[in-house]
């Protein structure tokens, strides 16, 4: 070990003699290398007058230039052949050496005594450039660096620097570097890094400081422009002045907020805004005491702990926070509740997963009054919203039906991440507790089961699980009270049965019992009269074995009054409703079911009083057999019945049959699904009567010419039955006289012939309107209508043409 650290100092000398002679040489280097730039420099400049004033700094700069670090261009070898080339072509007389150049090239490499030959070729190509074109090592002009202060002389030509026109790609950067470290005059401030930072300090807090204060005119925080600093300096203290730009602007806006009257969704929002802002007082707390710090030291400009680069650094996660809270204070100002969500999830789709794990944390934080009135809603049925905030709102206007009225969806205000499907599940959940609560009076049911969840955002699945099982629990309750304590179905069934005339034998006595009081004038008729016949009808019928409740409901009810009209056509059955069942039997309901009775009941009477004649016909044909000159009459009468009983036996059929018990069918099968609920039961009654009134001819859209058309036969046939009736009476004449019990008179005969010609007439009139009416109904879309058509018409016994 001594050994070699004798060793060690022996060579410590000849090591020091050694690093003193390089030095020597290095220093011979530059100073050949300072002669030869100043040579060149006055040569170019001003080779007549060696000590022009203009030689020696440009001597300096050149100096200065060759000690930067300016890139040199990596050119390939084949790349710049082609250059020197092309540069060739283009000049007088040089063409024909175009063709050695890569000759010399490879002559070039071979000496093996140049270390780059590539970039001397480039550099000598470069300084090669015609008078008019300025030369360029790279993108920097080596003619024009800058010198801006340097007056030429008069016989000296100095290319001009390229206009500022051209991108900054083309500006020379040497240029670009003298604009950045121009000399600083004596009129200027200068400051310190550290007053800088103290400054900025203030700027983040929204203050002015001593040399950084804010610009009304330009909206911005500004550095002095006495302020004398490098230009990058100035754009780096720019940078950071917008972090103060953006905390008074968030200012200003909780400034606005305060001013009007904030809902739990906005109040929600400005304080987690105000709490995400206590990191940034805490960071804008480290960075003073850090910089209070680094005074006392009595640091350098440079500073390990602090500088105005490194406060760049630090600054970009707050800044970027900062420039995304003022962009959802200015979008969520005029907007509240669900609204505020919405715009507040748009910004969480974001690319830069720092911004987009930020929104997800504040809207974690901000939806909690939404899943707290959610939560409310979905298991108590209690709005808890003092300002009107929630998608559900209450409807101040009074209606009966409070499943249709009571409350309210608003679409604007459910928020982005749930979905409509889901926000009417919600919505249906609420509404069917309270309607259990108050309309089916059962107080006792709570949707308990799941309400120990916690519901909060980004859990979207947990939120459909529990909206899921709810929303069974719910309906399935509700439709239980509606079918069973209330018995919905038989309440259905009992309007099918009576209202639309199901109950046959029931409809027969009524028929019968009132058929001489209805024929009255309808000022004669009396309800409770009426009501008496009604109950008598039950009594004899199978209707006697119904449910009490819904015989006690079964009512007569009288039409207003017109004049020239009779009983039949003020009276209507009316059936009594109440809650929970009007709110799917409601008042428009109802009036349908109206509607359709007047309709079935003008077409019983219609079959009712054909039966009749029929009966009559039946029981007198053997005594009317005598009347000789009547046979002829009594036939056409028997044809023309027959035929309108067809027709009206079909029709019958149709309706009853095709139209309402096939509806109803669809009705129950409806009912009986798994899927349904309330809303869902209310839309398949409301389709239920809107199909019985559009395939039983009664809408009054497009069939309403075929409803009038069935009007107008129902009036030829009791037209016609009171020409029967005249036929009879003069056929019961007809054979006293020809049993010599009654002389035989003029009248007699001039009676027959009105008969005959009235029989013809309502022959032609029954025959025309059923022809028409088989003409519009075979053309009709509905298929079953082009049926029945076809069964009027099955021998073709009425032209369609």
């Amino acid at each position: 070990m001594e050994m070699l650290g004798n060793q060690k100092k022996s060579q410590n000398p000849l090591n020091s003699k050694h690093n003193d002679k390089n030095i020597k040489d290095v220093n011979d280097q530059v100073s050949l290398i300072s002669k030869a730039l100043l040579e060149l420099t006055t040569l170019f400049l001003s080779p007549n007058n060696p000590n022009h004033p203009i030689i020696n700094p440009t001597h300096q700069y050149c100096l200065k230039i060759l000690s930067s670090r300016l890139a040199t261009p990596n050119l390939d070898q084949l790349h710049l052949i082609t250059m020197i080339q092309k540069k060739l072509l283009t000049q007088d007389n040089q063409s024909k050496h175009s063709l050695r150049i890569p000759i010399i090239m490879k002559k070039i490499e071979d000496l093996n005594s140049l270390r780059f030959p590539t970039s001397i070729l480039y550099f000598l190509m470069t300084i090669g450039k015609s008078k008019n074109e300025p030369a360029k090592y790279g993108n920097i002009s080596l003619l024009n660096l800058g010198l801006s202060k340097i007056q030429k002389e008069s016989n000296i030509e100095i290319i001009k620097e390229p206009s500022k026109e051209h991108a900054d790609s083309q500006k020379p950067k040497a240029s670009v570097f003298n604009q950045y470290y121009k000399p600083v005059s004596q009129d200027v401030i200068k400051l310190t890094e550290s007053d800088l930072l103290r400054d900025l300090l203030y700027v983040f807090q929204g203050i002015n400081g001593k040399y950084i204060k804010y610009c009304e005119k330009e909206e911005k925080f500004k550095l002095d422009n006495d302020v004398s600093i490098p230009k990058p300096t100035r754009l780096l203290v720019d940078h950071l002045c917008k972090l103060g730009w953006l905390y008074k602007n968030i200012h200003s806006s909780f400034d606005r907020y305060q001013k009007t009257t904030m809902g739990l969704f906005q109040q929600s929002f400005i304080s987690n805004v105000q709490t995400e802002l206590k990191s940034y007082y805490h960071l804008i707390a480290v960075l003073e005491a850090n910089l209070d710090e680094q005074l006392e030291n009595k640091e350098g400009f440079v500073s390990k702990r602090l500088s105005l680069k490194r406060l760049f650094v630090w600054v970009q996660g707050p800044l970027q926070r900062l420039r995304v809270i003022g962009s959802l204070l200015d979008i969520c100002q005029d907007k509240k509740g669900g609204a505020i969500l919405s715009s507040i999830q748009s910004y969480a789709v974001h690319g830069d997963p720092t911004i987009r794990e930020f929104i997800q944390e504040l809207l974690m934080k901000i939806s909690k009054p939404f899943y707290s009135m959610l939560h409310r809603w979905i298991y108590e049925g209690e709005l808890d919203d003092p300002f009107g905030e929630f998608f559900v709102s209450i409807n101040q206007t009074e209606d009966d039906n409070f499943w249709k009225s009571k409350y309210i969806l608003t679409v604007e205000m459910i928020p982005s991440f749930i979905s409509i499907n889901l926000a009417n599940k919600i919505f249906l959940i609420g509404k069917s507790l309270n309607f259990i609560r108050y309309s089916c009076l059962d107080s006792i049911f709570k949707n308990s089961k799941g309400s120990k969840k916690q519901l909060e955002y980004g859990d979207l699945k947990t939120l459909e699980l529990s909206i899921g099982e709810a929303y069974q629990i719910s309906t399935k309750h509700l439709l239980n009270i509606l079918f069973n304590r209330y018995n919905l179905v038989q309440h259905l069934s009992a309007l099918k049965s009576y209202l639309l005339l199901g109950q046959g034998d029931f409809v027969q006595y009524l028929m019968d019992s009132l058929g001489d009081t209805l024929s009255k004038s309808a000022g004669t008729i009396y309800r409770h009269n009426l009501t008496g016949t009604l109950e008598s009808a039950i009594r004899s019928s199978t209707a006697q074995s119904e449910n009490p409740d819904v015989l006690k409901r079964l009512d007569v009810r009288l039409m207003e009054i017109s004049a020239g009209e009779t009983g039949w056509d003020i009276f209507l059955l009316d059936y009594h409703v109440d809650s929970p069942i009007n709110t799917i039997l409601t008042p428009q309901a109802m009036h349908i079911y109206h509607r359709l009775f007047s309709f079935l009941w003008r077409l019983k009477r219609v079959d009712h009083t054909l039966s009749n004649s029929w009966h009559s016909h039946t029981t007198q044909s053997n005594r009317f057999k005598s009347a000789i000159r009547l046979k002829m009459q009594l036939h056409k009468c028997h044809l023309l019945r027959n035929e309108m009983i067809h027709f009206i036996n079909q029709l019958e059929h149709y309706i009853l049959f095709e139209v309402i018990e096939c509806h109803w069918k669809e009705l129950i099968d409806k009912m009986e699904a798994k899927d349904c609920d309330l809303d869902l039961l209310i839309k398949s009654h409301d389709q239920y009567l809107s199909k019985i009134m559009s395939k039983g001819l009664l809408y009054t859209g497009t069939n309403h010419t075929v409803t009038s058309k069935l009007l107008n036969l129902f009036q030829i046939i009791f037209d016609f039955d009171e020409v029967q009736k005249l036929v009879y009476d003069v056929t019961e004449k007809e054979l006293l006289m020809v049993s010599g019990d009654l002389l035989r008179t003029r009248e007699q005969d001039e009676s027959i012939q009105t008969l005959t010609t009235q029989i013809e007439t309502q022959s032609g009139l029954f025959k025309q309107e059923l022809e028409s009416l088989i003409h519009v109904l075979a053309i009709h879309p509905d298929q079953s209508l082009q049926v029945l058509s076809t069964r009027w018409n099955f021998n073709e016994i009425y032209s369609t043409i």
